[in-house]
């Protein structure tokens, strides 16, 4: 059988992360996971996202409209076709992720994980 090995995604480490990037904001849940608390995991997803919807909620009661850092919102009465449209701080994020020089972490053979 040939070993399967996973490319693991080479991105800034959680302390070099901005406040809202994915792996940070679900860090405590993808800890819990890795250690197996899937108890742990479930509360930490469960306040996080309350803590989105109390968010949500706030800008609604006092009538700020949410705006996207990185994609433009669709344009109302136009056809859309699916395919995001980066702003000007979203391409400037992709062009700063692609010259970036993270670490690299090391290559896991996952052959003989169970699904």
């Amino acid at each position: 059988m040939v070993p399967l090995l996973v490319t693991p995604k080479s991105v800034a480490p959680i302390e070099q992360q901005d406040p809202f990037e994915t792996r940070k904001v679900w860090d405590d849940v993808s800890q819990a996971l890795l250690r197996k608390n899937f108890s742990t995991a479930g509360k930490n997803k469960q306040a996080l996202e309350q803590r989105q919807r109390d968010k949500a909620e706030a800008r609604k009661k006092s009538g700020k409209v949410y705006t996207p850092r990185f994609f433009q919102p669709e344009a109302e009465g136009e056809a859309w076709d699916g395919r995001p449209i980066l702003t000007q701080e979203g391409l400037e994020a992709i062009e700063k992720e692609f010259k970036a020089d993270y670490p690299k972490p090391e290559v896991k053979d996952v052959s003989s994980t169970a699904l």
